[in-house]
């Protein structure tokens, strides 16, 4: 997450603007929440917020350990879900499917915990998987920024 921040926030400052809104899915969603006290964007969407947070990395399994390497695994023990949560802008909106809250527990946890810890709004999406492109998730958000 440490290299992916970074180079998120050198495109970023390339490219603001006045107004600018932030929106994340999956580990995009983690990028752009680590990276609000920098970025400061009018808006905050997270979709899909990946549960690797340091209090996450007990119950990572060990395949899933090896498949994403040693490196990245132990940079997960720099991000505290709480800490995040109270760096998030006041407004920021969290997504996240209903599908995929079923395939995956601990991402709806992480959605649900730094919504209440953040005082964000959550946003269920019926019946959407982990799936940007799914149309529920779009009308969803289109809903929201309409």
């Amino acid at each position: 997450m440490a290299d992916y921040t970074e180079e998120f926030l050198v495109q970023f400052r390339e490219n603001k603007t006045k107004d600018n809104i932030v929106f994340g899915f999956s580990f995009g969603a983690m990028i752009a929440s680590l990276t609000t006290q920098q970025t400061n964007p009018g808006k905050l969407l997270l979709c899909s917020l990946s549960p690797y947070f340091s209090r996450d990395m007990a119950d990572f399994r060990a395949d899933w350990r090896k498949k994403i390497g040693e490196r990245r695994y132990q940079d997960f023990f720099n991000y505290d879900l709480g800490e995040m949560a109270r760096n998030l802008l006041k407004g920021t909106t969290i997504f996240y499917g209903t599908k995929e809250g079923e395939l995956y527990p601990s991402l709806k946890k992480t959605c649900e915990d730094a919504a209440r810890e953040s005082g964000s709004r959550l946003v269920p999406v019926k019946d959407a998987p982990h799936d940007i492109s799914h149309s529920n998730y779009r009308k969803a958000i289109m809903n929201y920024l309409n």
